[in-house]
């Protein structure tokens, strides 16, 4: 059976990484220990995770290095202080932005593994988390989805699944002119959120859920530290809402931001990410094998776009991370 190894000599730390993965993984027993040496002598599995919470020395790399064979070693050397951990504090007066930074790196090491991203013995679970983390933002300001042949249905079961938002959505499906308002009244059904169409200007706030006005363009801006979706007569773009046009009026906000492409025929989007790439953006593209038509989010792949490439059922799941930062 699985099982989670904390390594470290003081109690207080392991006793709120033990709590924080209990929460993360109900029901996985979870062993501490107060070195390596004493983990090497246990019977472990390549299904094992060890959690090494503070550095080895010299005499403990060799250890780490056998052991690397029998089980998944997570944080070695000085890289998993990136996470932070607090040392020599009693648990009880740890910062809360400490336990909120360590939930979240714990939680994308969890990613990794689950995902294989980590995909052989000379790889650890702390270089997948390192890779990954270092692309994706802890928190972002809102999100930007671009949809097109397929995304009605996607985006039903999509928006089910999205909690109870922290973080604004703005949503550019491809349509022609009349149908926003139907498939927004649509969505709303069986949604936690709060579903407005953008038929002139709509601020982006927590709980809510934006969808371009079909027949028009939109673009986002910023006014007194608030940031709108706005509505845009139509440009020489061959599909609208224009994603492109979309993406290309974000890269210039200063706000952290992610954007999604999603299942589509075309390319549309792929002009655009080039800009928000350039300006640091987080870019996700759906898994073309789960697309109803995966011309959209190839492009993005194809052109070394993706900042990752998930499946629908994913990249909700990074939504809720990000909008779980802020609760």
């Amino acid at each position: 059976m699985i099982k989670y190894i904390l390594i470290h000599s003081q109690k207080s730390i392991t006793t709120v990484v033990k709590q924080i993965i209990s929460r993360l993984k109900a029901g996985i027993p979870i062993e501490i220990y107060n070195s390596v040496a004493e983990v090497d002598q246990q019977s472990l599995s390549r299904d094992d995770v060890v959690f090494l919470l503070q550095d080895v020395g010299e005499e403990g790399e060799n250890t780490v290095s056998q052991m690397k064979m029998r089980a998944m070693i997570v944080g070695s050397g000085e890289a998993f202080k990136k996470i932070k951990i607090p040392h020599n504090i009693p648990s009880n007066i740890i910062q809360p932005s400490c336990i909120s930074e360590l939930t979240d790196a714990l939680e994308t090491i969890f990613y990794n593994i689950e995902n294989k991203i980590v995909k052989n013995t000379e790889t650890t679970a702390e270089s997948a988390f390192l890779q990954y983390n270092s692309r994706r933002p802890r928190k972002i300001d809102f999100v930007m989805i671009g949809v097109s042949t397929g995304g009605p249905g996607v985006l039903e079961e999509f928006l089910k699944d999205i909690n109870k938002l922290c973080v604004p959505i703005l949503i550019a499906q491809h349509l022609p002119k009349g149908f926003s308002s139907q498939l927004s009244l649509y969505l709303q059904e069986g949604s936690k959120n709060i579903i407005v169409e953008v038929s002139s200007k709509v601020e982006l706030k927590a709980g809510q859920i934006a969808i371009a006005q079909s027949g028009f363009d939109v673009e986002v801006i910023k006014q007194n530290d608030k940031v709108f979706a706005v509505r845009k007569d139509l440009n020489d773009d061959p599909f609208h809402p224009s994603i492109d046009r979309l993406f290309l009026s974000a890269s210039s906000l200063e706000e952290t931001i992610a954007a999604i492409v999603l299942t589509g025929m075309g390319k549309d989007g792929t002009i655009g990410a080039k800009s928000l790439k350039a300006a640091s953006k987080f870019i996700i593209a759906q898994e073309p094998s789960t697309c109803v038509v995966d011309g959209m989010p190839r492009s993005i792949i194809e052109s070394g776009l993706s900042d990752a490439v998930l499946t629908p059922k994913e990249i909700v799941e990074q939504i809720n991370a990000w909008s779980k930062f802020y609760e």
